[in-house]
């Protein structure tokens, strides 16, 4: 497997995350691990209807677990097809002689099967409680993303904790918590991010204090001078659930304009 490693200075916990790619092929004609490991049912969540749901209670809990797959462990005899090359001495030239090759003991991302192995770790824990906020917890989980709601202060304080203690028993360590609610935070001993403006939904930016969804727009400095450019300059704005449309259908309209008129 190919990886490279990227860089996240503003990032809190993780400042160098690696990551892998499985699709690379080996030759034109060749296959890569991607295309001979077995992908798996899809049960991820659907991303529209969790940012639906997320907003029918005036509490919102939000958390995420960290290194998700790298908590599920990989048997024996499957680990050779997740090998990688590495150095044997960092300070010395790359060289044939200066390589060695190494296996994963865990689950890696990057691979095609690695969704699957995730979700279905994650739901069979889940499974096996019976809080009452399993199917809520079941429904909205997002990859390692961990949503819950409440109507009342106590409710979303309760949530909170159990969802911390059943991702606990399974070794997993639930993080990260981010709520419109301060008192909720506090009582999650997440005091030092209470104080925090703003966090990340799914992609779209979470204004804590008022309970909003920002968006944020480009500035043009540089009116694009192609049909290219303007597509590009266009698709910048992040928007799954069609909220921002009114301000973006104008652009969308002014390109299809462009496309006729050639």
């Amino acid at each position: 497997m190919s990886y490279q490693a990227v860089v996240r200075p503003g990032k809190g916990t993780t400042k160098v995350r690696i990551v892998y790619d499985a699709s690379p092929k080996t030759r034109k004609e060749g296959h890569s691990l991607n295309d001979v490991l077995l992908r798996g049912p899809l049960l991820q969540t659907n991303l529209y209807g969790v940012l639906l749901r997320v907003r029918l209670a005036p509490i919102l809990i939000t958390a995420d677990l960290e290194k998700a797959c790298l908590q599920i462990g990989l048997h024996d005899d499957q680990r050779d097809a997740v090998r990688f090359i590495w150095v044997k001495d960092v300070t010395a030239p790359v060289s044939s002689s200066n390589l060695r090759v190494l296996r994963f003991t865990r689950v890696p991302s990057g691979v095609i099967s690695s969704p699957f192995l995730l979700n279905a770790t994650i739901q069979y824990h889940l499974e096996r409680k019976t809080t009452e906020f399993r199917e809520e917890m079941q429904d909205d989980i997002y990859v390692d993303n961990v949503f819950l709601t409440a109507h009342e202060i106590p409710a979303a304080i309760e949530k909170g904790q159990g969802a911390k203690s059943v991702f606990k028993e399974a070794d997993m360590n639930l993080r990260e918590f981010r709520s419109n609610s301060r008192e909720v935070l506090s009582a999650l001993n997440e005091d030092s991010d209470s104080v925090q403006q703003c966090a990340t939904l799914l992609g779209i930016v979470w204004g804590l204090q008022e309970d909003t969804m920002i968006f944020n727009t480009k500035k043009c400095d540089k009116w694009p001078a192609t049909k290219r450019q303007f597509l590009a300059f266009t698709a910048e704005f992040y928007d799954p659930l069609g909220l921002f449309t009114p301000a973006t259908l104008p652009l969308k309209l002014f390109l299809q304009h462009l496309w006729k008129k050639e």
